[in-house]
């Protein structure tokens, strides 16, 4: 992954990637790994074009998101994506409405990305609040909703108790298509890495009589229970072999 976000030049992978690289320091236990961690992330920050590259694209999409001027669609994911993590809140409630008006899949389908990529916590309870109760949004659109919003590593207890909040509504809503709550719930957890995690999903579940989806849940748990022994097998290692991590900053 290293490699790779060096040599990349166009910005949605490099963000992508590197929310790769956040999530595998949250899952890091150890202060030293956490330090080593760190300070490679930032040498990455410092590494890429950064802001002065993003406010460009800042100003093309301000362009487009209130003055209608097109985008071509080469461009048009990392625009969004780029004005979403950095433009205002202003700027993030007229892409939601944007989002609630547009008709066109493919351009839905990247603005509810977009919307999810925010790093401002009070926007993505406000997403996820429009979408169990706008009736703009339907089934397919509320599932998309939720799993842009559980790819991304900080948002998961968002997530999880929004899940729980509305999990009579949910169930409601999806009484008739099992096989979307299978996915719902993958998707929102599998984030989930830790102990306390795992029992909170075990005890949600634990008094609850499902009309369908008992295996679904059974292997959702199964699949975090794998995630909590990975990570604790490869920590194990990591101690025996007192493997570090060596940045630019440590040369020289």
């Amino acid at each position: 992954m290293t490699r790779y976000i060096f040599n990349e030049t166009s910005e949605v992978p490099r963000t992508t990637v590197k929310e790769h690289l956040n999530d595998i320091n949250n899952m890091l236990d150890s202060g030293m790994d956490k330090i080593n961690m760190k300070k490679y992330l930032t040498y990455l920050k410092y590494k890429m074009q950064g802001l002065q590259f993003s406010q460009i694209n800042l100003t093309m999409y301000r362009s487009w998101l209130y003055d209608n001027k097109p985008l071509q669609p080469t461009q048009f994911r990392s625009i969004l994506f780029i004005g979403s993590k950095f433009g205002s809140t202003r700027d993030w409630n007229r892409l939601l409405t944007r989002y609630l008006d547009t008709r066109g899949n493919w351009k839905k389908a990247i603005m509810q990305e977009a919307l999810a990529a925010t790093t401002k916590k009070f926007l993505i309870s406000k997403l996820l609040k429009t979408a169990i109760n706008n009736k703009k949004v339907n089934n397919n659109r509320l599932k998309a909703i939720l799993a842009a919003v559980s790819q991304h590593f900080v948002n998961r207890k968002i997530i999880w108790n929004f899940f729980t909040k509305h999990w009579k509504v949910l169930n409601q809503r999806f009484s008739y298509q099992p096989n979307a709550l299978r996915i719902i719930l993958r998707d929102i957890t599998k984030k989930f890495y830790t102990q306390e995690e795992l029992q909170m999903v075990i005890k949600f579940f634990q008094n609850r009589r499902l009309r369908y989806g008992e295996r679904d849940v059974s292997k959702s748990i199964d699949l975090i229970a794998g995630r909590v022994h990975w990570k604790k097998h490869f920590q194990n290692f990591l101690k025996r072999k007192d493997i570090g991590i060596i940045t630019p900053f440590d040369k020289n």
